[in-house]
């Protein structure tokens, strides 16, 4: 499985966990950072179930979220500029 998140849409400015009751979640704020298609997590989630190879790349300023997050898979994941 081969997934590529690329940027798709521009937070400019947003609030994290705005107005959380729970403590332990703190607010805050990211800036200028890029979303990227559901579709990626989704898919490589679904691969990762079925234990087939992965290999997921995601282009720099994508929030690194879920699977693409470095490690959450357990392998290294390459970010491309």
């Amino acid at each position: 499985m081969i997934t590529i998140a690329f940027k798709l849409a521009l937070i400019s400015e947003a609030r994290v966990r705005a107005n959380t009751d729970l403590p332990e979640l703190k607010e805050s704020k990211i800036r200028d950072m890029w979303l990227t298609s559901p579709y990626c997590q989704i898919e490589s989630a679904t691969a990762y179930q079925l234990s087939l190879p992965i290999l997921i790349l995601r282009e720099a300023g994508v929030i690194p979220e879920g699977l693409l997050k470095k490690g959450v898979i357990g392998t290294y994941m390459p970010e491309s500029h």
